[in-house]
């Protein structure tokens, strides 16, 4: 599947855009560094009005929240002067899509999905990971190929409070098996309390499965 990046609007025609390459490839440069680190890459970045081979940047564009804004004006020192120049970007990021078909309360894991680069202003808050080990259940319908958004998942709960649980004690290479009052409800992967019985003691222990926990003495 092809999928086009989009230009991030900047009130310019492409006509309109005039070359400045030693401005661009400094642009180029700060937009690399602060939007690859988040996942984005860069594919074009020009400007909207002429500059000469020895203009600079006059202040370094903050890319830092978010989103990535529609507009980017940039301040540009150049012959003593400085102005204030549109700018476009072409950028992409990585997020999960789904590989078919899901309905509400579908459980899914990593596999039912894949990565693919879409343009950044389609991308949202789209996730890049699945948040979760294992499996979830889905609270949305999701089509093939559409973005996993934070928000479409939740761990399904397996454990409920006042149940007797197998926990697995380990201390180093030694394992024992106690029975613990679970105090909490939670889903794999969570550390909620348990009551000790024997001694009244509370301790956290990760959920493994259902009544089953594990924890880890250091």
């Amino acid at each position: 599947m092809q999928l086009a990046a989009i230009v991030l609007a900047c009130g310019i025609s492409a006509a309109e855009s005039l070359p400045a390459p030693a401005i661009q490839e400094q642009l180029a440069a700060i937009f690399r560094r602060q939007m690859e680190p988040r996942g984005y890459r860069v594919l074009s970045v020009s400007i909207g009005c002429r500059a000469s081979e020895t203009a600079r940047i006059g202040e370094e564009p903050d890319l830092s929240g978010a989103d990535i804004p529609s507009l980017v004006v940039v301040a540009i020192d150049d012959g003593g002067k400085r102005r204030f120049c549109p700018c476009r970007i072409e950028a992409e990021r990585q997020v999960l899509a789904a590989s078919g078909d899901f309905e509400p309360g579908t459980m899914v894991s990593q596999s039912d999905f894949r990565k693919v680069w879409v343009a950044a202003a389609r991308a949202g808050g789209g996730l890049s990971s699945f948040p979760f080990e294992g499996s979830a259940q889905l609270l949305a319908r999701m089509k093939a190929g559409a973005i996993l958004m934070p928000g479409f998942l939740q761990k399904p709960i397996v454990m409920q409070p006042n149940r007797l649980v197998k926990v697995e004690v380990k201390n180093g290479a030694v394992q024992i098996d106690s029975y613990m009052l679970s105090q909490s409800s939670g889903a794999v992967g969570d550390s909620i309390p348990f009551l000790n019985q024997e001694t009244g003691k509370s301790l956290y222990a990760r959920i493994t499965g259902p009544d089953t926990a594990s924890l880890e003495i250091e």
